[in-house]
């Protein structure tokens, strides 16, 4: 140890003598350059972790808004189209529903739910016959009202092999264009087709332009057969999750389990600017813990 510290004084030494025999300029142009690397390093250093803190923020927060409980205008887009040979939902207890059925009893679950938590929230609804496209009023606050419009819906059989994307949100972005931009515009998109598969047979235009609106949201629930070869449901389900271009979605599929059906549907009450991504969702506190827990390994 005394021999290291002799030598570290003696280096010192001989460049405190270094400069002392130095001009004054010398002295002067050494201390200002040996200063401005030190100021260039410690702003280096702040903007590394200010870069640090604002990537933490922009992973806990969706499409990097601040987190905050306000208005909710939600529009629910219907699927009521039956195909021939649809089967039913099976409860345990052995009754039988049509999906139609299924989709009301949880979309009024929904409701009242949302609607306990913030009474502000309005509602506004789409019902899906084949391409045509049936809007129920105007958004609306009085849940018991919505409801009644809920239950008047009407089946429409239809075997269809496509549906056409474009008209769908032409009239989407017309129903927003009256709303607040102190709101969220969100839509919930229940398609239960197994045969026909979204696409843009019109226009995309639309489309686009609402995702590029930062307050806009769309939630999409999935119901559909047992996937065969008989039917299309992989490639809609594809077709489906290609709309979250924003990667802000919440995208969910059931067939016909009904326990499964009401899980995903509670998991869309989340307010849109207070959830995680969807990829970073936990509704299991055990596993929460272990994300949390759990440590890189490598190969030896």
């Amino acid at each position: 140890m005394l021999e290291g510290s002799e030598e570290d004084v003696t280096c010192l030494s001989e460049k405190m003598q270094m400069c002392s025999t130095s001009d004054s300029n010398d002295i002067h142009t050494t201390t200002t350059t040996t200063a401005s690397t030190i100021t260039e390093s410690l702003i280096d250093s702040r903007v590394f972790e200010n870069k640090k803190k604002s990537d933490i923020r922009m992973k806990m927060q969706t499409n990097n808004i601040k987190p905050i409980n306000i208005q909710e205008k939600i529009l629910f887009v219907i699927d009521a189209t039956t195909e021939s040979n649809a089967t039913q939902f099976e409860l345990g207890r052995g009754d039988k529903f049509p999906p139609l059925f299924m989709i009301k009893r949880i979309v009024e679950i929904f409701i009242n739910i949302k609607s306990s938590i913030n009474s502000n929230h309005e509602y506004c609804l789409f019902i899906l016959n084949a391409n045509k496209i049936q809007r129920i009023h105007t958004f609306m606050n009085n849940t018991i009202e919505f409801l009644h419009y809920i239950d008047d819906i009407e089946e429409y059989e239809n075997d269809s092999q496509t549906f056409d994307l474009g008209n769908l949100f032409n009239d989407i972005d017309d129903c927003f264009k009256t709303t607040s931009v102190n709101c969220v515009n969100r839509v919930i998109f229940i398609y239960c087709r197994s045969h026909a598969i979204p696409t843009f047979l019109t226009s995309k235009l639309n489309f686009d332009l609402l995702m590029k609106k930062q307050r806009f949201f769309l939630d999409i629930l999935y119901i559909h057969e047992h996937p065969s070869e008989e039917n299309n449901c992989d490639a809609i389900y594809s077709a489906l999750n290609a709309l979250d271009v924003k990667n802000s979605a919440y995208i969910f599929e059931v067939g016909r389990n009904a326990t499964r059906l009401h899980d995903h549907m509670v998991k869309l009450v989340a307010h849109p600017l207070q959830r995680p991504l969807q990829r970073e969702s936990h509704y299991s506190l055990k596993a929460h813990l272990a994300s949390l827990h759990k440590e890189p390994h490598t190969s030896v």
